[in-house]
């Protein structure tokens, strides 16, 4: 067996072995993009719950300024600020 010309099993190891290196890879890929979609889809997430509190928040005060006899014409927002988890910042109102 060992002088079978047609049995080259050395070739087959390589083989085999190029083959699981490159699924690895791979498999290290789609890991990566699933990572960074979980983050992508967690971040939206976030940022629409905290844009539907905005708005909310933003109702209740111009309710209350309407209802209010004593309050200003104009309300007049500082600051406002939205995060991401990481840290970014996507949307911020300032006006005088």
């Amino acid at each position: 067996m060992k002088n079978d010309s047609k049995l080259d099993t050395r070739r087959a190891i390589t083989v085999t072995e190029t083959l699981l290196s490159q699924f690895h890879e791979r498999m290290y890929l789609v890991t990566d993009y699933y990572e960074h979609w979980k983050v992508h889809v967690s971040s939206g997430k976030e940022f629409k719950s905290q844009w539907a509190q905005f708005v909310k928040d933003a109702r209740k005060v111009r309710r209350t300024h309407e209802s209010s006899s004593t309050a200003p014409c104009c309300a007049k927002i500082l600051s406002i600020r939205l995060w991401t988890s990481n840290g970014k910042n996507i949307v911020r109102i300032s006006t005088s």
